[in-house]
């Protein structure tokens, strides 16, 4: 099920014009193109909607993360970084219905976070912290 859901996520990531590189694993640097999209496993819930009903949710960390070399910060936080996120939530939006994983029904959405300015060897980088849930029902 786990592998399932990473290809269904970095195929969602890929098909995001804009951005240029995926990880699906954290970076213990920085990307090597911008803008990139940085996401992993977080969490696990369960929940049960009505004694017939329990929905597990799997909840995972998107960072999508550029460069401000080239360009200002402000230039990022106010144009570019505004349309990267429209574009991957407008993507998970309109593909939310994963069909079925073994037997299991799947939605997914993408939830807000943070925006970010971290300095580095080559300029600033504006970090955008989110998070990819993934919802499965199962019937008790």
């Amino acid at each position: 099920m786990l592998p399932t859901i990473l290809q269904d996520i970095r195929t969602k990531l890929a098909g995001v014009s804009s951005i240029k590189e995926i990880y699906g694993y954290p970076l213990e640097g920085n990307p090597k193109k911008f803008p990139a999209a940085i996401f992993f496993f977080d969490r696990f819930d369960n929940s049960f909607s009505t004694v017939a009903d329990n929905f597990k949710v799997l909840n995972f960390k998107l960072y999508l993360v550029i460069n401000s070399s080239g360009t200002s910060v402000e230039t990022i936080q106010e144009s570019v970084m505004p349309k990267l996120i429209d574009a991957v939530v407008s993507k998970f939006d309109a593909e939310w219905n994963g069909g079925t994983i073994n037997g299991h029904r799947v939605w997914s959405l993408i939830t807000g976070g943070e925006l970010s300015v971290s300095v580095e060897q080559k300029g600033k980088t504006v970090t955008a912290d989110l998070t990819i849930q993934v919802k499965l029902s199962t019937q008790n």
